[in-house]
């Protein structure tokens, strides 16, 4: 009798082996998703896609003000991208929004492959503005005309 993993077991592998891919020595992280045990999309901790990765200019520690832990705010996290990485419609589209995307949002839009944001109102995070940019992600501030 073949000795083999049972699915679960299997699809838990898999995301360990999805870790290894990540570019973050904080934030070794993996992830599978899966429906009815088959794999539609996989993920790992990494930089936005085009930007530095924490292992060639190190991480961009915080301290998280509830928790009190740091941790790397330059990665986008195994999950997101397992989740962002099943939706391939978002790749070149554009986003209109009523606001100012924050530093998460700019990192999830970027891999997601949107290539520009119309928002109203003024930019409202500085940090999130420079990764935009430097990801090539077209900014756009509208006025509202209704």
């Amino acid at each position: 009798m073949l000795d083999r993993l049972d699915k679960n077991s299997w699809l838990v592998a898999v995301s360990a082996l999805a870790a290894d891919r990540s570019s973050c020595p904080r934030n070794r992280q993996g992830a599978v998703l899966a429906k009815d045990f088959f794999i539609i999309a996989v993920g790992y901790s990494g930089s936005p896609k085009g930007l530095p990765h924490c292992e060639e200019v190190g991480c961009l520690i915080k301290k998280d003000v509830t928790s009190g832990l740091e941790r790397c705010e330059r990665v986008v996290h195994a999950e997101v991208n397992a989740l962002l990485s099943a939706g391939a419609l978002t790749k070149g589209a554009s986003l209109y929004t009523t606001g100012f995307p924050c530093l998460s949002c700019a990192k999830f839009l970027i891999n997601s492959g949107i290539v520009e944001i119309h928002y109203l109102g003024a930019i409202t995070d500085a940090e999130s503005e420079a990764i935009l940019k430097e990801a090539g992600v077209k900014l756009v501030e509208e006025k509202l005309k209704i």
